[in-house]
C-alpha cells in the first residue's frame, strides 16, 4: 500500500510504501503486522521516503459482546526534517 502526506510548511512531504499482513490466531484475536516495502513504491517524486517503518495491531472481541479491545504498537523514522 502506497502513502503519500502532504505536510505543511516547513515540513516536507512524506511517502512510503507498505506491506500489510493479517492473522486470525487460534485464541480468535486478529493481528495486522505492517512493515515498509521500499523498492515495491512508485520512485520519490518531491517527498522525503520514509524507509524504516514497522507497526502491529492486535484486535480481540470481548465475551460480553461489548466493544472490542484494540492494542497497537507503532515504530518509524521520521526521515529527518527536511524544509521543504
Amino acid at each position: 500500500v502506497y502513502f503519500r502526506y502532504d505536510l505543511t510548511w516547513p515540513v516536507a512531504d512524506r511517502d512510503y510504501t507498505a506491506r500489510y499482513r493479517w492473522t486470525l490466531l487460534p485464541t480468535g484475536r486478529g493481528r495486522v503486522k505492517i512493515v515498509d516495502a521500499d523498492g515495491a513504491g512508485p520512485p520519490v517524486d518531491g517527498a522525503v521516503r520514509v524507509t524504516d517503518l514497522r507497526a502491529c495491531f492486535s484486535l480481540e472481541a470481548r465475551a460480553d459482546d461489548g466493544p472490542a479491545s484494540a492494542t497497537a504498537c507503532t515504530w518509524s523514522s521520521a526521515a529527518g526534517f527536511h524544509a521543504a
